[in-house]
């Protein structure tokens, strides 16, 4: 898993927060994580590096050089509503 700040991937290692629903994500996290049977390692990439960096902004025209791709409807981990897309 790549992050683009020093405060999740810390959580991230730890497996706690300090933070309520950064606990609940970590949680939502586990169980997809069990789900799957995998073993999750995490580095942190500065943001112009980082893929989903547009993407998680709202824009995917920059990644345009990757070809078709489908965008999914995200949905909340927590809620398990579809989100709205702000841009």
């Amino acid at each position: 898993m790549f992050v683009d700040n020093y405060g999740a991937q810390d959580c991230l290692v730890k497996g706690t927060a300090n933070v309520k629903a950064w606990r609940d994500l970590l949680l939502v996290l586990e169980e997809m994580d069990d789900e799957l049977f995998q073993n999750l390692w995490v580095a942190r990439v500065p943001s112009q590096s980082n893929p989903a960096d547009f993407p998680s902004r709202g824009t995917v025209a920059e990644l345009d050089f990757l070809g078709a791709m489908t965008q999914a409807q995200p949905t909340c981990p927590l809620a398990h509503t579809k989100l709205e897309m702000l841009c």
